[in-house]
């Protein structure tokens, strides 16, 4: 299954106060499963959970790697008793999509005007750690453009079945190691940058919007 969307990633962000505070998790979970958007073993994990505000939290992670079906179910679910809810996601949904298109227009001319900080710098670790906390789902098509076979995206994955972070971050690794002298600050930004579903968040602590 596609993931979702930056923009619907983002609004979940942007609405996850209210979300917190108002959400009827036990209610929306109902429609989920109905519409095949979430499985038992989601809502018996959520159940586990004893607070509403971590209950809500868990709920929109899972709903972030459903891809875009995820969103409209979410809606759908919500119509009925919490319809204010659905006002305040469509509200940040448009916001996500003013605030990405700027940046990634900010970041395309950052980029173009050659303002990555020291981008013949070979990246270190921490430089990848940051990238990796930036990244979700869209990882796998990080690691195609970098050009990674798909056995080393596979053992990514074998090696570190519960965090995603650290599949990221052993992808990263790998190209690095690939490229070796090569791998510089300006080749990752750059293909980070040719990937829609990235939001520069991933990256923008290496340009200078000086």
């Amino acid at each position: 299954m596609a993931s979702m969307t930056k923009v619907h990633r983002r609004a979940l962000d942007k609405a996850l106060p209210e979300l917190c505070q108002d959400l009827d998790v036990d209610e929306v979970i109902i429609h989920l499963i109905a519409d095949g958007i979430l499985s038992d073993e989601n809502q018996e994990n959520i159940d586990a959970i004893p607070t509403r505000t971590a209950k809500a939290r868990e709920l929109l992670r899972i709903l972030k790697t459903k891809g875009d079906a995820a969103w409209q179910a979410l809606l759908n679910g919500l119509k009925d008793n919490q319809s204010f809810l659905v006002d305040i996601l469509k509200q940040h949904e448009t916001s996500a999509q003013n605030e990405i298109s700027e940046g990634e227009n900010e970041v395309a001319n950052i980029i173009q005007a050659g303002t990555i900080i020291n981008p013949d710098t070979l990246v270190t670790d921490q430089d990848l750690n940051k990238v990796a906390e930036g990244l979700g789902p869209e990882w796998k098509k990080v690691a195609k453009v970098l050009e990674l076979k798909p056995q080393q995206i596979y053992q990514c994955e074998a090696d570190n079945p519960l965090s995603v972070h650290d599949k990221i971050f052993d992808m990263l690794n790998k190209w690095k190691r690939k490229l070796r002298k090569d791998a510089t600050r300006h080749k990752l930004v750059n293909a980070l940058a040719k990937i829609s579903d990235v939001d520069p968040i991933a990256y923008e602590f290496m340009l200078d919007s000086e």
